[in-house]
């Protein structure tokens, strides 16, 4: 008996230690932001060449990119579909490609950089639930921000699972108005490997890249990114 208690008090008191270790961890512990830097991006690569290191979504190895999922899963490029390498970009420089406006005009991405104004690039697509998840924050962040900043939200149109009357339809349900471009081509998903969305970059006016996040993104982290190319321009 007298065992039974002395095993039932040390037990007690395993609990209470543990209880109070956990409550000092978690009242010390921040979450690493969502954000990913360019140096800290660099820095994890440890200054190694790779095919394309500094854009984000950019597979570490050459050759075809796998096609887009939700929720950071992956599904295989469709055996015997053609593809070309993309062009390497440099180190902080995100790729450039094709896409269409709302009227069906073509234009590219650095064009839009010549605007002059940093940009938050979004790639979605209306069957992705993180992505819708995280609209309203653009939406928001659109209407307070949308003369210095500019966002570019990407749909990715593949033709078949997103094409874009389902993505009009979405949009036009959910009241957003913030402006939608079509990789009709398939170029945004490609050059930067997109193999997860919704991801999200923080681009600067010369095309550099100053971060990234992969995920849903709170309406703080959309903020802090959108801080950072404020703080670059400045």
């Amino acid at each position: 008996m007298k065992k039974w208690i002395l095993g039932a008090a040390g037990f007690a008191v395993f609990l209470v230690v543990c209880l109070a270790l956990y409550r000092t961890l978690a009242g010390h512990y921040q979450p690493g932001s969502q954000l990913v830097t360019q140096e800290a991006a660099e820095a994890s690569s440890g200054g190694q060449e790779t095919g394309s290191p500094g854009a984000p979504g950019i597979a570490e190895e050459s050759g075809v990119p796998e096609t887009v999922a939700a929720d950071g899963g992956t599904e295989e490029a469709p055996a015997g579909e053609e593809t070309s390498e993309p062009d390497s970009p440099s180190d902080s420089r995100a790729p450039d490609f094709r896409l269409a406006d709302a009227e069906g005009q073509e234009l590219t991405f650095y064009e839009i950089l010549e605007e002059g104004r940093p940009v938050v690039l979004n790639f979605w697509a209306s069957w992705c639930g993180p992505c819708k998840s995280e609209m309203p924050e653009f939406q928001k962040l659109y209407e307070e921000k949308g003369e210095d900043i500019r966002f570019l939200m990407v749909n990715l149109t593949d033709g078949s699972r997103e094409t874009q009357e389902t993505a009009r339809a979405f949009l036009e349900e959910s009241g957003y108005t913030f402006p939608v471009y079509y990789d009709l081509w398939q170029e945004a998903a490609y050059n930067y490997y997109v193999m997860s969305i919704p991801m999200t970059l923080f681009v600067n006016p010369d095309g550099t890249l100053e971060a990234y996040a992969r995920g849903a993104m709170d309406e703080a982290t959309l903020r802090q990114g959108i801080g950072m190319l404020e703080e670059a321009a400045s």
